[in-house]
């Protein structure tokens, strides 16, 4: 098979890309690596979205934050939210899968969320 060259890359469908991290989302450490691929993949002309338990950035993203630690639960640790905020994450991310082209998992990932990706059919890359 030939490379694919420069106008081939440019010219393919944007992906929709759904990224999943269980921990809070903050923009330091893995949540900022996290954020700086989904941003680079929003200028590349992709579609990201990114599912957290907790939106811990302080930024306004480009991108879709989908974030479950509402209102007082934001002010509580962690420790405390994360029996509501991580299984909520989980579950829609699961039910969004039809709508994503790639399924983008970040480390604290249960296997069960793997297997939807895998009988959804979509492409997964995780991080170790």
């Amino acid at each position: 098979m030939d490379a694919m060259t420069r106008d081939d890359r440019n010219s393919a469908r944007p992906l929709r890309i759904h990224a999943l991290m269980s921990i809070p989302c903050a923009a330091v450490g893995f949540g900022a690596t996290c954020r700086a691929l989904l941003r680079g993949a929003q200028d590349a002309g992709h579609h990201p979205e990114l599912f957290t338990s907790r939106d811990d950035g302080k930024i306004t993203e480009p991108f879709p934050v989908h974030d479950y630690a509402p209102g007082l639960l934001r002010a509580l640790p962690h420790r405390i939210t994360r029996r509501i905020t991580v299984p909520r994450a989980h579950v829609d991310f699961v039910n969004q899968l039809p709508l994503a082209d790639v399924a983008y998992l970040w480390p604290s990932v249960p296997t069960g969320v793997f297997l939807a990706v895998r009988d959804c059919g979509r492409p997964l890359v995780g991080e170790a």
